[in-house]
């Protein structure tokens, strides 16, 4: 089990390298996990996967890790900690598997890898021809996913991109059926952006088990929207912005340069951000940084995108 409570402090979690703190920087290189001390150039090594780690990505926390590899039937998700510690603090010792999931699941490869606000719950893609998406309870002895739904058909990788927002929210405007707060997530790929809404499982006061629900819609721009810009042919990246209401906007790039805000699954505002191309983009509290092909960054109002 994965402690909520180590995870109260989120900073996003990308499927790119990404840093844990000032000095500490976490990547993948073939079939390892690499954390790196640049401050006194030390690595320390995860060894788990036998084939070559396709996606990575941080919980909010930064405290684990979820790597996902190819290996036709034998792709798996592999969960540990980014530095292993104990009662007394980082053991300095190299990092090990707490769960694996996902063997006879995933097909040719895991093409996108997930956490949720809460790290003991894992969503991954894999690289079938329908994307099949899976989210696993890495508590449950079991392994076995809670839910499934295909994503997208096409020749794999489609998808380009997955997030969860770091907090959960009331998702009527995904699913009228899922009441109460439920995980928010989104995926991003070739003429794909689709809002996904989870229900963790829950036990009711008479010891009975709620399933857990998954949800879905594609998000929208609307009639005077698409008068004024096109959707791109791939949606290159996205992360979320938290409202005052407590639901998540989401921001996304596209492969024609322009950056797109999108509320409650309906596009309201866009710029054309970098020619040649969005490559990639995050969130900081009012801000959004946006990289791409241009070799520069552009940075804009995380709410009006200007």
């Amino acid at each position: 089990s994965l402690p909520s409570s180590a995870c109260a402090n989120p900073n996003g979690q990308r499927n790119d390298p990404d840093y844990l703190d000032d000095s500490v920087v976490v990547y993948a290189s073939a079939a390892l996990g690499v954390v790196h001390d640049l401050s006194n150039n030390t690595q320390k090594l995860f060894s788990g996967h036998k084939n070559d780690i396709t996606c990575i990505a941080l919980s909010n926390c930064k405290r684990y890790v979820a790597t996902g590899s190819s290996g036709a039937k034998k792709s798996c998700i592999h969960v540990w900690e980014s530095r292993p510690s104990n009662q007394f603090g980082y053991t300095g010792e190299s990092p090990e598997s707490l769960a694996t999931f996902g063997e006879g699941f995933f097909d040719r490869a895991v093409c996108s890898v997930a956490f949720l606000e809460d790290p003991n719950y894992v969503c991954g893609i894999g690289c079938d021809d329908a994307h099949t998406l899976g989210i696993w309870d890495i508590r449950d002895p079991s392994k076995k996913h809670l839910v499934m739904q295909t994503t997208q058909n096409g020749i794999p990788p489609q998808i380009k991109c997955m997030q969860f927002a770091q907090h959960q929210e009331y998702t009527e405007y995904i699913s009228n059926s899922q009441k109460g707060l439920c995980d928010v997530g989104c995926t991003a790929g070739e003429h794909h952006l689709r809002l996904w809404s989870f229900k963790r499982p829950v036990t009711n006061e008479l010891g009975t088990q709620q399933v857990a629900q998954l949800s879905s819609r594609g998000a929208i721009f609307g009639t005077d929207m698409s008068k004024q810009v096109q959707a791109p042919k791939v949606y290159t990246c996205v992360d979320f912005s938290m409202c005052a209401d407590k639901t998540s906007d989401i921001i996304t790039g596209g492969s024609n340069g322009v950056v797109y805000l999108f509320r409650k699954g309906k596009c309201i505002a866009f710029q054309n951000a970098i020619k040649g191309g969005v490559r990639c983009l995050q969130v900081s509290g009012d801000f959004v940084g946006c990289g791409g092909k241009s070799g520069g960054i552009v940075c804009l109002n995380v709410r009006t995108l200007a």
